[in-house]
């Protein structure tokens, strides 16, 4: 190919690079498709499909399609939209919503918002119980000198932030590493 790529393939040739086959989760294929780009996965884990949200961006175009056990997502890449089809997705994300004691679905991610959500600085954002308009919750900042945040604010500002379960996954692992210490 000669000249210049087109903003697909640049972008294509960029998350192949920054997400190899054999090291990305479930990787199965990504190109461009047109003036877009492709990703599909398998996904096995929670975890693999907020690795792909990731990767293509906090705030999705749509909201998340499913069919039958797939998720489909697009988001835009430097102005580019990225399709995301993640094959088995939908119980995972099912199961976490399920784990959460309180859920909010937003963008194809479940936030438990009876924890403290982290963001990535290591601020911890709580729920404060209110709403603003269209039942979006609203969040309180971690030094507590803001005012209160809608989620998608904070998610588009100070996001990735840890998903529902996470801080729950990390209790469960120190009480199981306490119960296997030597009891006196």
């Amino acid at each position: 190919m000669t000249g210049n790529p087109s903003g697909a393939e640049a972008v294509a040739r960029r998350l192949r690079k920054e997400h190899p086959y054999g090291t990305a989760p479930g990787l199965m294929s990504l190109f461009r498709e047109g003036d877009r780009v492709l990703i599909t996965v398998r996904v096995s884990s929670v975890d693999d499909w907020y690795y792909w949200l990731d990767a293509i961006g906090p705030q999705l175009s749509r909201e998340v399609q499913r069919v039958g056990v797939t998720l489909a997502a697009t988001a835009s890449v430097e102005g580019v939209p990225v399709d995301l089809l993640a094959y088995g997705a939908y119980g995972p994300l099912e199961a976490a919503w399920r784990e959460a004691g309180l859920p909010y679905l937003l963008w194809g991610r479940v936030y438990d918002l009876s924890e403290p959500l982290r963001d990535r600085t290591g601020g911890r954002w709580t729920y404060t119980g209110g709403n603003a308009a269209g039942e979006v919750p609203l969040l309180a900042a971690p030094d507590g000198g803001a005012d209160a945040r809608t989620l998608p604010v904070v998610v588009c500002h100070a996001g990735p932030l840890g998903c529902a379960g996470e801080d729950r996954e990390q209790q469960r692992e120190r009480e199981g590493s306490r119960e296997k210490e030597p009891q006196p």
